[in-house]
């Protein structure tokens, strides 16, 4: 038990090691985690997560977890969401604060993988996503160079963006949008784009 602020916090197996080739234990991602707590909380603030656990460390198989169970501790903060696609309604967690941060690392999200749009606005995105990912027939370097292509575009389009590395071998660009769009019409202009 550990005490974050005012909460504690239950964390099990800390030693259990994440990245075995370094040797890093989940006790090394919560530590880190919360020591870059207040560079990335700006980015997860309000914004329900799609958890992606990696329970046994990353060379073994992981899952997504959209939905909470009975066992998330009270003072995790849910926002239920009706899902189309399932016509139920799911209990996303939002990941306000450094508490959070370690309750999700603990579960074994190395990753955070949180919408594009905020809670106050959930339909409507702030920013745009293009993944470029490698394909059986090109590598990183192709990736690269699509990424760097897709970037003048862009800035020839006068079209605020950002390139960000993605797993070990995609990257994103991020185009703001601002909230003020659906996120059907963001899925327009990203097919056009």
């Amino acid at each position: 038990m550990i005490k974050i602020g005012k909460q504690k916090i239950k964390l099990t197996h800390l030693d259990k090691v994440y990245f075995p080739k370094d040797g890093l234990t989940k006790g090394d991602i919560i530590d880190y985690y919360q020591k870059i707590s207040s560079y990335i909380l700006p980015y997860l603030k309000d914004r329900p997560e799609s958890l992606y656990r990696l329970p046994n460390g990353i060379n073994k198989v992981g899952f997504y977890q959209k939905d909470t169970d009975e066992n998330t501790p009270e003072w995790v903060e849910i926002r239920e969401i009706f899902s189309k696609s399932t016509k139920k309604i799911v209990h996303y967690i939002i990941c306000n604060n450094k508490q959070t941060i370690a309750y999700l690392n603990n579960m074994g999200c190395i990753e955070f993988n949180t919408w594009n749009s905020k809670m106050d606005k959930e339909k409507y995105p702030d920013y745009l996503v293009l993944d470029i990912d490698p394909s059986a027939r090109n590598n990183f370097s192709e990736v690269i160079e699509v990424t760097l292509a897709a970037k003048e575009i862009l800035n020839t389009l006068n079209i605020e963006s950002y390139p960000k590395t993605s797993g070990s071998t995609s990257m994103h660009i991020y185009i703001p949008m601002g909230a003020i769009y659906t996120y059907e019409e963001v899925k327009n202009l990203a097919h056009i784009l």
